[in-house]
């Protein structure tokens, strides 16, 4: 017995000196990773190559600074140093009144993020965000409802009382969330730590997270979701530690996966977790269990989430990373190439690079995760889950710019590798000396993430960088550079980035230039542009939606659906085809298709004021008053000087029996539009029709000046005579 307990020492012994080893080792390598890295702004390095958007003596210094911190004798002199001022952030934070300083402090953090909050919206979905709630345009996107809801009534509460723009509002909620993140790492901390060092260190290891830029200012739909899952993990760990109600963590599951539709690559660990509640009471009766209650609460949120999924199946698809060779747009971007595979590492050393490190130092000193502990158990489930979410889902221009949908992945990975160091702490580790090395390599790669996304010219250098990276697969984002450099005025720049285009996308740019024909009727020179177009590319889809279009107003319209529905095959994510192919239905008459395919739109997320306005248009014919409205009123919200849906909206009230309401909309309609006969027909009849006669009469005296058809007109000059007679 003796010997077997000397020889389990021993092995913990080598175990403990393996780590006290290779973690500092580990840090360095990734310390120097980032200052190698700043030479090579163009690689693929975009996780750790933030030192290349700062001057060289700043990165030597911060460089030289942070890797001090390694050496132990100076890292154990400088621990002292801090041991006062530690001393008292552990007191006042985990001391008496916890909840309290918990509150304060992360209330502190508030104006931290503030100050640190990015300037470079305009790289990501957060422009159109606040474009569209600028405009009034209140559009709630079917992949974050939740998230969605918040930001539209905060804006509709907020504008009119404080007057408050989009981007201040999207930059103070992302702080505020901010000090949530805070509030709730304090209380992960607090459970799982167990003294102060154990407390202060899994803090900052958790707080210097790379997604800590989800906080500062971060205009897009991931804060709020990911704040949602560090609840979710940790009132599941609690749980798991008999301190908890398995009905807590289901009900912020269920808030996560409705507040973004990515959060369901989780599943799977929800049932896990059921699994592992249900060890705990095998005494009592079935459905005198929590776990019965809550699993049944579980598996009712999941139909409800499959049979919301199954309505907008068509575009998930086309969200996976191919396995062997990419579409026109990513041709060389599948699920082994190099390209993505880089990616995936990038993505993972930019979320939680001191993560990684703790977690390959545990595997290959231990071989093994404690996998028979309930919680790590659980906290490795999300582990693989995550990766496997980060490996085939397609990142859209880029993992690179799409980072953010994959943050929450270093969540539950993150944790765990806090609470296997923290196991390792009572096994003879240097724990001071690793905690320290963590957090301060954890700060040193975040830093200047945060730093410079605070810096517009920065954030551009950078986006130039990352575009080149997959040329074709960041068409879109030259465009968003455009459009952005034109509402600062720089024609030069916009002239420059549609010159790159045009160079990189010749296909497009003939592309572009059939379009300039055909809106000038040259419909035989814009098809011969689209016919050497793809000759170029054969898998153009632009290219026939254009020819679709010009086969429409030729009248041949069963080789126009073909084109479309090529075109559709070939991009079956783009909201636009779908947007075509209603139009094309609308000129066929073949109104049922035209309204299947612009849902298919707007389920994309397409705002387009003639698609909604189309949508009245068919909902007004199936007498469908109230969805008729409610399309008018979005065209409105896009455009408020469209005429058509005005006269739409008149044509319901008409409808309606509400005269009043009607005549106010088709005024509304002849005011921006004058010359819209069917406008004035309908005043000069309703005028009429109430015994109006100077404004029946003038609104015929209108629609006799606009309207092509004199027979009509002197049909409705007889009939108002008739009506004015009454």
């Amino acid at each position: 017995m003796t010997k077997f307990t000397e020889k389990n020492e021993i092995e913990k012994q080598e175990k403990s000196s393996c780590l006290n080893f290779l973690i500092p080792a580990l840090c360095t390598i990734i310390i120097l990773a980032h200052f190698v890295s700043s030479f090579f702004p163009e690689a693929r390095l975009w996780g750790i190559n933030h030192l290349a958007y700062f001057p060289l003596e700043y990165a030597i210094v911060l460089t030289a600074f942070f890797f001090v911190f390694l050496i132990p004798g100076i890292n154990s002199k400088i621990l002292n140093l801090l041991r006062i001022p530690t001393d008292l952030i552990y007191k006042f934070t985990f001391g008496r009144s916890k909840k309290l300083w918990f509150f304060l402090f992360s209330l502190i953090s508030f104006p931290l993020f503030w100050i640190f909050r990015t300037r470079t919206h305009f790289l990501g979905d957060g422009s159109h965000i606040i474009e569209n709630l600028e405009k009034g345009a209140f559009f709630v996107k079917w992949t974050e409802p939740v998230e969605t809801f918040i930001f539209i009534y905060l804006y509709k509460l907020l504008n009119p009382l404080l007057s408050l723009d989009a981007q201040t509002l999207y930059e103070l909620v992302s702080c505020f969330y901010g000090a949530i993140f805070v509030f709730l790492i304090f209380l992960v901390v607090d459970f799982l730590g167990q003294d102060r060092w154990e407390k202060l260190f899994l803090f900052f290891f958790l707080l210097f997270m790379g997604s800590i830029q989800l906080f500062c200012g971060y205009a897009e739909h991931y804060s709020f979701t990911y704040i949602l899952i560090i609840a979710f993990i940790f009132l599941s760990i609690k749980y798991l530690k008999g301190e908890g109600d398995p009905f807590f963590p289901l009900l912020f599951f269920a808030l996560a996966l409705f507040s973004h539709v990515s959060v369901s690559y989780l599943l799977p660990s929800i049932f896990l977790l059921y699994l592992l509640g249900c060890q705990k009471q095998k005494e009592r009766s079935l459905f005198s269990r929590k776990e019965m209650w809550a699993f049944l609460f579980l598996v009712s949120v999941t139909v409800l989430f499959f049979l919301y999924m199954e309505k907008y199946s068509w575009t998930v698809g086309n969200k996976y990373v191919p396995l062997a060779g990419g579409d026109y747009y990513a041709p060389g971007y599948s699920l082994f190439s190099t390209a993505h595979i880089l990616d995936i590492l990038n993505q993972q050393l930019l979320i939680s690079p001191v993560g990684v490190v703790v977690l390959i130092s545990v595997w290959i000193c231990t071989k093994a995760f404690y996998l028979k502990d309930k919680t790590s158990a659980f906290l490795f489930s999300t582990l693989i889950l995550g990766l496997g979410f980060n490996s085939i889902m397609y990142p859209g221009l880029g993992m690179s710019r799409d980072w953010d949908m994959f943050s929450s992945t270093a969540i539950g990975y993150t944790i765990l590798a806090g609470y296997l160091l923290l196991k390792y702490a009572k096994k003879r580790v240097d724990f001071k000396y690793l905690g320290s090395v963590l957090v301060i390599t954890a700060f040193f790669c975040t830093l200047p993430w945060v730093l410079f996304n605070t810096s517009e010219q920065k954030g551009v250098e950078r986006f130039r960088n990352l575009l080149d990276l997959d040329p074709k697969k960041s068409r879109n984002g030259h465009y968003i550079l455009a459009v952005y450099f034109d509402r600062k005025g720089l024609s030069s720049q916009v002239e420059k980035e549609n010159r790159d285009q045009a160079e990189k996308f010749p296909e497009l740019a003939l592309v572009n230039q059939g379009l300039k024909f055909f809106g000038e009727s040259k419909k035989d020179e814009a098809f011969e542009l689209c016919q050497e177009a793809l000759k170029i590319e054969p898998n153009f889809a632009e290219a026939y939606l254009l020819l679709g279009r010009i086969y429409d107003s030729e009248g041949v319209h069963h080789l126009a659906d073909k084109q479309f529905r090529v075109a559709r095959d070939l991009k079956p994510g783009d909201g636009e085809v779908y947007v075509a192919m209603g139009s094309h239905y609308i000129i066929t008459q073949e109104y049922d298709s035209a309204f299947y395919y612009y849902r298919k739109a707007l389920f994309l997320n397409v705002r387009d004021k003639d698609v909604y306005n189309n949508m009245g248009n068919i909902y007004s014919s199936k007498t469908e008053w109230n969805e008729a409205i409610r399309s008018y009123e979005m065209a409105l919200r896009i455009d408020s000087g469209f005429a058509e849906p005005h006269y739409g909206l008149g044509v319901v009230f008409l409808k309606q029996d509400k005269i009043d309401q009607s005549i106010a909309e088709f005024k509304k309609a002849s005011e921006i539009k004058p010359d819209f006969a069917l406008a004035h027909y309908h005043l000069a009849y309703l005028h009429a029709q109430k015994g109006e006669k100077y404004e029946a009469e003038r609104a015929l005296e209108l629609y006799a000046t606009y309207a092509s058809d004199e027979k009509s007109v002197a049909e409705l000059k007889e009939l108002i005579q008739s009506l004015l007679k009454e």
